[in-house]
């Protein structure tokens, strides 16, 4: 999987591979300052999840290096301000994508169903 990081220009400034290994490559570029190739080896993302109160409460999930739309998810939240994932070349990557785009116009389609049969006399 190859990603490529932007700054606030949208200047490409980095290029990555994650391998299967897994290993971080930097191919081009120069990683954002603060960051290094082993930082994008151990992320995590915050899932908030109903508490015994029904409040949020926080959980960390670790997330492996793998070719996964949760990787890019935290891969984009640990980018330092003034950098963002600009573009993601992989076909796993496109493929999670487009599932996840057929569930979600799946479900605007059953809603939309349902919204129809309550109007209907």
């Amino acid at each position: 999987m190859k990603v490529w990081i932007s700054d606030n220009a949208n200047q490409i400034s980095t290029v990555l591979e994650i391998t299967q290994e897994p290993q971080v490559l930097c191919l081009e570029g120069q990683l954002p300052e603060g960051l290094a190739l082993q930082d994008f080896l151990t992320l995590a993302l915050v899932n908030y999840e109903a508490g015994v109160r029904g409040r949020p409460v926080p959980r960390i999930c670790r997330v492996s290096a793998a070719e996964s739309l949760d990787y890019v998810r935290a891969l984009q939240h640990a980018m330092p301000p003034g950098y963002h994932v600009c573009k993601v070349e992989s076909e796993e990557i496109e493929r999670q994508r487009q599932e996840k785009a057929a569930l979600f116009e799946e479900e605007l389609r059953l809603l939309s169903d349902m919204s129809e049969e309550v109007d209907s006399p």
